[in-house]
């Protein structure tokens, strides 16, 4: 297991310098690869066995170690949260010709399958689209909802771009993985194929002139498929979630996180109580939003279940409310600094940037300075 990891670092200390060294124009991780990877005009499908695809070695072997280790907890948290969705991706992978367990696994490593996950980078969603690849790739804002947090949509997309990178890499999926994580590894991966159209990810020049971070990521992603291919193999028990659904009508104003203080806890909602659920499955809603009495959402049924005897009244109704008012009043100030602007605070709060001029009184040219006092509006 060791010996591949240790050969391909031998070199290491004598290239990384100029193997890694920065380019300009291009994003670090999560950027769009160059013009190349847009969509072509014809369907490319695959339909590859999770064995045809998967060599156990070092790295791989690694990240198998690193989940059932120290990541056990989150691959448990995210295999709760994708048992919640399955119903819904697992036939969209399915009728690609995509093998469902390793796009699961790519959520599990990107946003242990959380809808609204977002990175420093500005990546977001389940599978962690940055704005440009995820309208590339059908992702808009409609209505002030930002498609890359719809776990369906998303999953579409992903399935999208990497049938794209496998046409550019001859069907090879580590390469096509690393592509999708970061720039760099692109690159590299494009460098070796000029030299050597059999070029792998696993071959000395790209797996160490990749990043880090890329190297992981490919071999988490790979090691978290196999474990979802057989998970007894690997000591895991399948969470006992009861994955049923149901359509609730509200019978009172509440929010998200009011519903999920007030349904508590229940076996059969999983370790990790109802919040996440409730989030992924009504991705439009953010936690500031008000839900207006007769608003449907979908839940787990045992949500629906627990929701006539919790909800509707009661103390844990009442100190839901308050504590919600408390975390998010309706406005709250922010103190402008040196490099502001009112697009970036807009962004930094999910507000959009007139709206935050206008509570202000700010007219044209909207110019703001350090020290400035600002009302952020909540709504």
């Amino acid at each position: 297991v060791l010996s591949f990891e240790n050969e391909l670092l031998r070199e290491k200390d004598a290239r990384i310098a100029e193997l890694e060294a920065p380019q300009e124009g291009l994003e670090e991780l999560g950027a769009e690869p160059p013009e190349a990877i847009s969509p072509p005009q014809e369907t490319f499908t695959v339909n590859d066995s999770l064995e045809d695809i998967i060599d156990l070695n070092g790295p791989i072997a690694r990240g198998v170690l690193t989940w059932v280790g120290q990541r056990r907890p989150d691959f448990i948290e995210a295999w709760t949260n994708w048992k919640l969705l399955e119903e819904d991706l697992k036939p969209i992978y399915n009728e690609a010709g995509y093998p469902w367990e390793l796009g699961a696994a790519q959520k599990f490593q990107e946003s242990h399958v959380k809808a609204h996950a977002g990175s420093r980078r500005g990546a977001v969603g389940t599978d962690q689209f940055i704005r440009a690849t995820g309208r590339k790739y059908g992702l808009r804002v409609v209505q002030g909802f930002d498609e890359r947090q719809d776990p369906v949509k998303s999953t579409r997309a992903q399935i999208a771009y990497m049938q794209d990178l496998l046409k550019i890499f001859d069907g090879d999926y580590s390469l096509a993985l690393a592509a999708y994580n970061g720039a760099s590894a692109y690159r590299a991966a494009m460098r070796a194929r000029r030299k050597n159209p059999k070029a792998t990810f696993w071959d000395r020049e790209v797996y160490l002139s990749s990043r880090r971070e890329t190297r992981d990521y490919v071999a988490l992603v790979l090691a978290a498929a196999m474990i979802l291919r057989e998970p007894e193999r690997f000591g895991f028990t399948e969470p006992a979630v009861d994955t049923r659904r149901a359509e609730l009508e509200l019978a009172r104003d509440t929010t998200i996180d009011q519903l999920a203080f007030c349904l508590g806890d229940d076996p059969r909602a999983g370790s990790f109580g109802f919040f996440r659920a409730l989030r992924n499955m009504n991705p439009q809603y953010s936690v500031k939003d008000t839900l207006p009495k007769g608003t449907t959402l979908t839940v787990p049924a045992v949500a629906k279940e627990r929701y006539v005897e919790h909800c509707i009244g009661g103390a844990a109704v009442e100190l839901a409310a308050r504590l919600h008012e408390h975390a998010f009043p309706e406005y709250e100030t922010y103190r402008v600094r040196r490099g502001d602007t009112l697009q970036k605070i807009g962004r930094r709060y999910g507000v959009r940037w007139g709206d935050i001029a206008r509570e202000n009184g700010i007219k044209k040219p909207y110019v703001i300075h350090p020290g400035d006092v600002l009302i952020i509006p909540q709504d």
